[in-house]
């Protein structure tokens, strides 16, 4: 995990005026709250760097060193944004600051690689369930994706949650039981196609 630098202001005033007048200058208003900090801290910050750093490959989990003008410093990551509606300026941004020694939960990407066997052998079709997985580990082990090779998946098996190796130090949140993708015969509409949905929907027990 690389850390991004950031730098913040913070703002001794708060309200639409002020942050319409900060957006005209070229900053993007900002609050930053968790970790280490009492309440919430109103600032502004340079909206080049911020988006630099969501341009890598983690993205929405880049990990930011925020700097702020008092001399303090906070390890943050990016809550909640908002964008113009006709636009995609960012117009308010929302940080949360995380312990760097503490377990934080995210949403990681899931990379599906290889070709199943059903597909290439028997004709058949991947349906993907999901796309990313949460889980929970230290904000310097959070991956950059969860790989799924799905090269041994025949017709009408599944893989899930349970079936997924995942980096030392990472845990899933996502219930194990959950589909991720299944194989099935193109236009089979059998119970045996629909399994993996039933299991999917079906409560933990």
């Amino acid at each position: 995990m690389i850390i991004q630098e950031l730098n913040g202001n913070k703002r001794e005033k708060t309200g639409k005026g002020v942050a319409r007048k900060l957006r005209g200058q070229g900053f993007v208003p900002a609050v930053c709250y968790g970790h280490g900090i009492e309440g919430a801290i109103p600032l502004y910050i340079d909206p080049v760097s911020l988006k630099n750093g969501l341009k890598t490959e983690f993205g929405r989990n880049a990990i930011f060193d925020l700097k702020l003008d008092d001399g303090t410093k906070h390890s943050v990551m990016m809550q909640a944004y908002q964008k113009e509606v006709l636009g995609n300026k960012l117009t308010h941004v929302d940080l949360l600051a995380v312990d760097m020694n503490a377990p934080i939960h995210a949403k990681v990407p899931i990379d599906f690689t290889g070709r199943s066997k059903g597909v290439a052998l028997s004709g058949g079709m991947l349906e993907f369930k999901r796309f990313a997985l949460e889980v929970e580990c230290l904000p310097a082990n959070l991956p950059l994706k969860i790989t799924v090779p799905v090269d041994d998946l025949d017709i009408n098996q599944s893989i899930h949650v349970r079936d997924v190796t995942l980096p030392e130090g990472v845990k899933a949140v996502t219930p194990e039981r959950i589909t991720l993708v299944v194989c099935q015969v193109v236009g089979d509409d059998t119970p045996a196609a629909k399994s993996a949905d039933a299991a999917a929907a079906a409560p933990a027990k």
